[in-house]
């Protein structure tokens, strides 16, 4: 069982990379995926175990930024079946509770907290060893869920407490980030706090799936209406789940691991066909 870790996919494979074993410990380990069969296989170790990180493909190898361990790193690693885990570099400054996804050639990294502080750049790289300035939050948070659509990026709610379980300070705002230009706006806000919750893009749609929402671990899978900028109900998850990752495999979503309800990890992995 883990959670808080990364998952990425190649669109055949899925890695699990890091993340906190059930005594809250970060972990080393990689995990691969057949996800026809449902096996999975050890597949090698980080060069440096975190969890609440994100990751990236980039350039054919898995990128891991930030993340924590017993304090917040600002370390990037990289990850092949053939070598292994590597550190290829450090990002601008030390975050944890970060989002990131690729679009192109590009990864773009968001939110976080560096032990003391919001981390409100949005940032950019094509290699994972440089990085430069993309944009800024307009509403700094970390935990956010955030997929990319038509060229803007979308940070649905986030914490904005310094202490990572606080609900009190957590944000309903929906925030968007043009891609080309770098503006960045709050779009809109939610009837409820949202933070912990995860995003993905299936079928030119995008969609948040559990989290805590006004606190409390939800089941609740939404769809995004880019219209109304609002999320709308698209379904139930089989459990509540927060701090899952999840990745798409040919218009599939696999939500991988997280946190139940009851703050303990969950070892399933629930397959949805959305849209």
């Amino acid at each position: 069982m883990r959670d808080r870790e990364v998952a990425l996919t190649d669109g055949t494979t899925i890695w699990l990379l890091g993340g906190r074993d059930p005594g809250k410990a970060s972990r080393t380990s990689v995990i691969q995926i057949d996800p026809t069969s449902g096996k999975s296989t050890p597949a090698g170790d980080l060069a440096v175990g975190v969890h609440d990180a994100a990751g990236a493909r980039l350039g054919g190898r898995l990128i891991v930024f930030g993340g924590g361990n017993s304090s917040t790193v600002a370390t990037v690693q990289a990850f092949t079946a053939e070598s292994g885990g590597l550190v290829l570099g450090k990002l601008p400054q030390a975050r944890s509770d970060l989002a990131a996804l690729t679009v192109g050639d590009h990864a773009y990294v968001l939110g976080g907290f560096d032990g003391a502080a919001f981390t409100p750049t949005v940032i950019q790289t094509t290699d994972g060893t440089s990085f430069t300035t993309l944009s800024s939050l307009p509403v700094p948070v970390r935990y956010p869920a955030m997929a990319a659509l038509d060229g803007k990026l979308y940070v649905f709610g986030g914490g904005r407490s310094g202490t990572s379980e606080a609900a009190a300070g957590d944000s309903a705002a929906i925030q968007e980030i043009d891609i080309a230009t770098g503006q960045a706006r709050v779009l809109a806000q939610l009837p409820h706090t949202l933070s912990h919750a995860t995003a993905v893009t299936v079928g030119g749609q995008v969609f948040v799936l559990g989290g805590r929402l006004d606190g409390r671990v939800s089941p609740q899978v939404w769809r995004f209406d880019t219209r109304a900028a609002t999320l709308v109900p698209a379904g139930t998850l089989p459990v509540a789940v927060s701090d899952s990752a999840a990745v798409v495999v040919h218009d599939v979503v696999y939500l991988l691991g997280g946190e139940s309800a009851a703050d303990e990890p969950v070892a399933s992995v629930a397959i949805l066909r959305l849209g």
